[in-house]
Parts: C-alpha cells; sequence; structure tokens
C-alpha cells in the first residue's frame, strides 16, 4: 500500500499475455500499449479480487486470473469526447 495514500493502491498489469489481453480489453483505451511502468488502480476491482490478508509488507495482492471490471468507462466521459 502506498505510503502516500491509504486508500488506492496501483497495480502493474499482468505479464501473463491472455491476461494481458483481458485487462486490455475490459479498459477500452485504443491504441494503447502496455509498459513496465503500466498501472491501475484497486478501484477498478472487486474487493473479492484480492488476496487476504494482506502481503507481509502491507501491499494488497491481486488473486491470479482477475480482470478490473468497476468504473471502467463512464458515459458522462464519452459524450464530453464525443461532443470534440
Amino acid at each position: 500500500m502506498s505510503r502516500f495514500n491509504k486508500v488506492l493502491t496501483f497495480h502493474t498489469f499482468i505479464y501473463d499475455a491472455e491476461t494481458q489481453s483481458k485487462w486490455s480489453i475490459a479498459i477500452r483505451r485504443e491504441s494503447f500499449t502496455v509498459s513496465p511502468h503500466t498501472r491501475i488502480c484497486n478501484q477498478h476491482f472487486k474487493k473479492e479480487d484480492f488476496c487476504e490478508p494482506c502481503s507481509m509488507t502491507g501491499g494488497r495482492l491481486l488473486k491470479k486470473g482477475v480482470v478490473p471490471a468497476l468504473h471502467l468507462f463512464s458515459y458522462k466521459v464519452r459524450c464530453l469526447a464525443d461532443s470534440y
């Protein structure tokens, strides 16, 4: 868990090609390239997607094979983008 924010945690994209493809589809970003620095925050995952208890360092670990599913696409954002 970040020492600066007790609510948000950031997770690197999975290197497994199949899971990485599912993540890329789930976040719905065109022309998106995953790099070693690409992260997605915990608010895009369900509570049950995390391992309990947390890691020994206090970080939140994702279960194997989970895919981001929450707050991925906002109708309001889409409408704003379509108006330009």
